[in-house]
């Protein structure tokens, strides 16, 4: 795993992680502490300043695939693909919670998909179910606040899982993806629901909804990913305001710069590239393979 500059694109680490591809990541609030989370069941907290041997975390019983810390750093909850998730103490690295279970389980009980996400008050912490739901916990005590659940589109005959979950910066919004090709987002102060259909994006033939999402700092902006494309969305309207087109491998990764100039996004061509968010302009190409043809210029 490479860590670089995003102004210069100069490369300043390198860190050994686990043999099989990390499934997730996250990067603590000050920047200082890494974790990684692979197929090998376990976790890695690196010490990013000196770079120092691992710790490593066990306990899940499958794949992790979701990780997050908590807005003071203080907490990660770990995501597995057995549907269980843990609450880590970040001084002790004790489980302080642990709970989810099977994806197979009965209705209305609560099974873990996808990555956590954080209220930036660190009040409530939002997790995509695998039943059409997204549940609400009390991030301190990992006790249920809500359960939101989705109505299965009109035609679908399987029961698929809601896309990615994330609590807007305001704390006041909690966006999801629905398989029929709609943006839900809740009022937190009300849980009524606003149905956004999305205009002017093409998916890809197999995919339901995307493979991830970010919320610009303002919350005005949504970057989206589907197939090897990323695309920037109004988040009020679902109107595409950007086509991002430069990578050749589908597109798992995407984070917006802190003042919301830049968005990076990461995919399976091994390739982190940085964008101007008011132009969509590729301003940044990072990782080890060459650039295609058409982006020589970069």
């Amino acid at each position: 795993m490479r860590v670089w500059e995003a102004a210069s694109g100069k490369q300043l680490q390198v860190f050994q992680v686990q043999r099989q591809l990390p499934w997730a990541m996250a990067l603590s609030p000050d920047g200082k502490t890494l974790a990684t989370g692979s197929f090998d069941k376990t976790i890695k907290v690196f010490d990013t300043g000196t770079g120092k041997e691992p710790r490593t975390l066990t306990g899940h019983i499958r794949e992790v695939s979701g990780l997050a810390f908590s807005p003071d750093g203080r907490r990660l909850v770990s995501i597995d693909q057995d549907g269980v998730a843990r609450m880590w103490d970040t001084a002790t690295w004790e489980v302080l919670q642990k709970w989810g279970g099977p994806r197979y389980i009965k209705p209305g009980e609560f099974s873990a998909e996808g990555n956590p996400s954080f209220s930036p008050d660190g009040k409530w912490l939002a997790i995509r179910g695998a039943a059409r739901d997204v549940w609400v916990f009390d991030a301190q005590t990992a006790r249920v606040v809500r359960r939101l659940t989705v109505e299965k589109p009109s035609g679908e005959h399987r029961i698929l899982p809601l896309g990615p979950a994330s609590v807007a910066h305001d704390s006041q919004r909690i966006v999801a993806f629905d398989s029929g090709g709609k943006m839900l987002v809740w009022e937190t102060s009300n849980w009524k629901r606003k149905d956004v259909a999305l205009s002017g994006i093409r998916t890809r033939q197999g995919w339901y909804w995307p493979s991830a999402i970010a919320l610009s700092p303002d919350d005005r902006l949504l970057a989206m990913a589907t197939g090897e494309n990323a695309y920037i969305v109004e988040l009020a309207s679902g109107k595409k305001l950007l086509t991002l087109s430069g990578h050749t491998g589908g597109v798992w990764a995407l984070a917006f710069s802190p003042d919301g100039r830049w968005l990076a996004t990461g995919a399976t061509d091994d390739v982190v590239m940085l964008w101007d968010v008011a132009t969509g302009r590729a301003i940044r190409r990072l990782g080890t393979r060459p650039p295609p043809r058409e982006m020589t210029d970069y």
